[in-house]
């Protein structure tokens, strides 16, 4: 009796460790895609920012130049023009960077979450198992 009892409990055993084993490694996987997508991600959006900001940065100082060389009104108007567009463009750019970094982290966090929970739920606790096997072998607990 105390044979099949040993040898049964090592079998459940080997079986959650394997599960885990499975589980862990799928939650490395899960992770290390949600860095590599974090990470794309970010280079993508920063590519755009960074273009912005270039661009701003040359208007503004285009405008530097033909205030002190004494440009036309005209011309000062129209580069001011220009400076201000291109400050709203990396405004918005700022704006855009921040909030879609923002939605995305806060997808995968949920997603992982959700994988996490039902990993959670899909697997009996311990204690249950173990009474649920104790019934199988027909030994009733006192």
């Amino acid at each position: 009796m105390w044979d099949v009892f040993r040898v049964s409990s090592d079998k459940l055993a080997l079986c959650h460790l394997e599960l885990m084993k499975k589980m862990n490694d799928l939650i490395r996987d899960i992770n290390k895609y949600g860095d590599e997508q974090v990470k794309t991600h970010r280079k993508v959006q920063s590519g755009h920012l960074q273009k912005s900001k270039e661009g701003y940065h040359t208007k503004c100082l285009e405008l530097d130049r033909l205030r002190k060389e004494g440009a036309p009104q005209k011309e000062l108007e129209k580069a001011e023009l220009k400076s201000k567009k291109a400050a709203e463009s990396f405004a918005l750019y700022i704006e855009k960077y921040n909030r879609v970094g923002g939605e995305f982290e806060q997808k995968m966090s949920e997603s992982a979450q959700v994988s996490y929970n039902s990993s959670v739920i899909s697997r009996p606790p311990s204690n249950v198992a173990f009474q649920a096997f104790l019934l199988l072998i027909g030994f009733m607990p006192l």
